[in-house]
């Protein structure tokens, strides 16, 4: 079927599409991808960096707290200190999710994007 388009183009004194031009929609694609994911993890970076802002803001509230509390006043200072204990993991578990959104690759496409793109080329191609 693209043999016959071809010559019907050749016919009229036109050529067909070269390759390139659809590797260059491919290259968009890829490029539009990369854009969005990057702005999206930045974002998300954002996002954590605020609540791990927030978390240690908490945690240095609750520790005031228990240092504030008469030390005779046993059940009140356990119950300072179970809250200190959850502000402080909290913000570890945050911090945590932070270094590993860090470390994690910046892949460009997923895998089912990788799979997808030559057939959106072809799709491209055939329209």
């Amino acid at each position: 079927m693209v043999a016959l388009h071809a010559s019907r183009l050749a016919a009229c004194g036109l050529t067909a599409p070269s390759a390139p031009r659809w590797s260059s929609v491919s290259n968009y694609s890829v490029s539009k991808q990369r854009s969005t994911r990057r702005i999206e993890n930045a974002e998300k970076r954002r996002q954590i960096e605020l609540a791990l802002e927030q978390a240690r803001y908490e945690a240095a509230l609750a520790r005031r707290r228990y240092e504030a509390v008469d030390t005779n006043n046993r059940l009140v200072a356990a119950e300072l200190e179970r809250r200190w204990n959850e502000r402080l993991l909290a913000a570890r578990a945050l911090e945590d999710e932070r270094d590993t959104l860090a470390a994690a690759p910046q892949s460009s496409l997923s895998a089912t994007e990788r799979e997808r793109l030559p057939a959106l080329g072809a799709d491209v191609e055939r329209a």
